[in-house]
């Protein structure tokens, strides 16, 4: 729908066997990461699930951290054209607006607010 729309989108997709495949060449130059400082790199390919009419392009972001023995791998699918770290910084600002909905709502659902729409009473 958002493609025949015209929409831009970048929606997280959850790592499977076929995506892990694609990232084996850039998981071999890991880089070495200090404490607070991880190496992070960015990779884009194409992939079509099997239930996608059309193949698609995926951003992969893979940080390593100091002390720990696997990296951290997040998949975004996108139609987007800006490069992979922008993809990437565009899908979390979208994430962090929301939590400030989430925060909004958790704020109303706490208060208790005057009114005969608004109380919430339990009886």
């Amino acid at each position: 729908y958002l493609e025949e729309e015209a929409y831009e989108y970048a929606i997280r997709l959850p790592a499977n066997q076929v995506l892990n495949r694609q990232l084996e060449t850039v998981l071999e130059q890991r880089g070495n990461a200090t404490p607070g400082r991880p190496v992070v790199v960015y990779h884009d390919f194409q992939y079509q699930a099997g239930t996608w009419n059309k193949p698609r392009r995926v951003v992969a972001k893979i940080e390593w951290h100091a002390g720990e023995l696997f990296p951290r791998v997040g998949f975004i699918v996108t139609n987007r054209k800006d490069p992979a770290k922008g993809i990437v910084h565009f899908y979390n600002r979208r994430g962090t607006c929301e939590q400030w909905i989430k925060e909004g709502k958790y704020a109303l659902d706490w208060m208790r607010l005057s009114g005969p729409l608004f109380s919430r009473t339990t009886r």
